[in-house]
């Protein structure tokens, strides 16, 4: 790698310099993963896409020109000879593939996406372009995996990076197919605000970086999670509270969302069943309450490798049996899919049909389902996940990261040093044109309106979880908690028992893929 070498050797001409006439130099920041949870506080999205502000950091300063804008104004000069590619083209997980979780970042290829994002994509591509000489393409098919297993067994040259959802890239890693960013750290900065430190801390295995979440895409945003409420059936049945206020003053518990869902649960049709026809406290899955507790599944251990998490401290078994036993208490306060009725219709829409049309006071929702809210009438406000009690430290969101992209570079694209430039350069106007665009207007001004729920939109997006565990599915407890509460079942203790060494042995294999590479 030519241009890797180049910079390298001007990198140490530089650093012996700097040593000779005896300057300082900045401290790299630290994205390492731990598992106290008062360290994991300081892994979140610290600057989220807020725009800049006199009161960020120099560390802030170091990325953007004198007008505030991201710059790439680090990255190493761009080489000509990339001008003769003419495209840089960018494998993505098409509509038709995932009718939810399909890119629109890349290319303005769909009617149904925001003009303002499409407007953003077209902004980020035409600077590109005049920049670079490159035209930003996306290659949309419906199976990410299959084609990067195609794409390299066929040597195809169908695309130059690639944007699988991270539980794919996840297992494209571990077969060796991806990658290590890190040896493009000459190229890629992955300690600057348009990369998602949290998810980096959270996808790395000892000194590896096969992928990460960052601007060049939205769906880690998109698939994060937060807690949005009827504005009028809570001034109908909790006039005079105001939650904001409780979320402020970190009184917001899953006690106090609990005895409130208790209270409005309810039938409304006199037919003997409780399905969606009925009123509903929540309409949730139950696993985010576990994540709003401030707990995992899997986390690392010093040296950035995963390790089961559940069930290892006192506080993991309290907060684990206290939302399972919750969650026994079926249809008294909470709905899950399993509870309707109409089994014709996507369930999952039918979640937002229920919230939308009044009959749910809360909905645990990622911001994907904010858009669906948008054919119905109903005025609702957003607050994070509840705390499992007030000493607790903060708040916490799930970012369902199986469904995040993965942004990576495959071992079959034929230049990788041009691809991690471009990677570069597409996160940095993702930045500027389309991450700021999502947050500030598209659900800051379009999706909710109020100033508070502005404030709430901050709070959840400086406080976003990735657990290792639903990322690398081959460690099989993902889904351990889901497929408890729909069993309605609270001894967690024996499947983890049962299943321990199983788990344990997955870890390993994962560690050893990584190590050998």
């Amino acid at each position: 790698m030519k241009l890797k070498s180049i910079i390298s050797l001007l990198l140490c001409l530089l650093m012996l310099a700097a040593l000779l006439v005896g300057c300082g130099n900045e401290g790299d920041k630290d994205t390492s993963s731990t598992e106290s949870k008062t360290d994991n506080s300081n892994q979140g999205d610290q600057t989220s896409e807020a725009d800049l502000s006199a009161g960020e950091s120099s560390q802030e300063d170091r990325y953007t020109d004198a007008d505030g804008k991201y710059s790439t104004k680090n990255l190493p000069p761009y080489d000509d000879t990339w001008r003769e590619y003419g495209e840089f083209r960018v494998l993505v997980t098409s509509q038709e593939g995932q009718g939810t979780y399909f890119s629109e970042e890349i290319e303005p290829l769909y009617t149904t996406t925001d003009s303002v994002i499409l407007d953003g994509v077209t902004k980020r591509n035409d600077w590109v372009y005049e920049v670079y000489d490159i035209t930003v393409k996306a290659v949309a098919v419906n199976d990410c995996l299959q084609a990067i297993r195609d794409e390299i067994s066929g040597s195809l040259d169908t695309f130059d990076a690639a944007m699988p959802f991270m539980s794919t890239a996840a297992v494209l890693a571990q077969e060796g197919k991806l990658y290590d960013l890190n040896e493009y750290s000459d190229i890629i900065d992955l300690d600057a605000p348009w990369w998602d430190a949290n998810a980096t801390a959270a996808v790395s295995i000892g000194d590896k970086v096969f992928f990460t979440a960052g601007d060049m895409s939205l769906m880690h945003k998109i698939v994060s999670s937060g807690i949005a409420f009827n504005k009028q059936l809570m001034n109908d049945h909790f006039s005079g509270y105001d939650i904001y206020q409780e979320v402020r003053d970190g009184n917001w518990t899953l006690d106090r969302l609990y005895s409130m869902c208790k209270q409005i649960t309810g039938t409304l049709e006199d037919d003997g069943v409780q399905d969606e026809k009925d009123l509903w406290g929540i309409v949730d899955t139950g696993p985010s309450f576990f994540y709003g507790c401030g707990e995992q599944l899997v986390t690392k251990d010093s040296s950035n490798n995963p390790v089961l998490a559940l069930g290892e401290t006192t506080r993991s078994v309290d907060v684990t049996q206290y939302v399972l036993g919750l969650c026994a208490e079926k249809k008294t306060w909470y709905a899950t899919v399993d509870d309707w009725t109409d089994r014709t219709k996507n369930v999952w829409d039918t979640c937002v049909e229920v919230f939308g049309n009044g009959r749910s006071l809360f909905m645990a929702v990622h911001f994907s389902a904010i858009k669906k809210l948008r054919q119905y009438d109903v005025e609702y406000g957003i607050v994070p996940a509840a705390k499992y009690n007030e000493d607790q430290d903060r708040y916490y969101n799930k970012c369902s990261a199986n469904y995040a992209n993965g942004i990576c570079i495959p071992v079959s694209v034929k230049d990788p040093d041009f691809s991690a430039y471009m990677l570069e350069v597409m996160s940095i106007g993702g930045k500027n044109n389309i991450a700021n665009t999502y947050y500030n207007v598209v659900l800051k001004n379009k999706d909710f309106r109020d100033e508070d729920s502005e404030e709430m939109l901050d709070i959840i997006f400086n406080s976003i979880v990735y657990d290792p565990a639903i990322i690398y599915t081959k460690i099989g407890i993902h889904n351990i908690l889901a497929d408890l509460i729909k069993q309605n079942s609270t001894d967690f203790y024996s499947t983890l028992d049962t299943n321990r060494e199983s788990y344990e042995k997955a870890i390993e294999e994962i560690i050893t893929d990584y190590e050998e590479q």
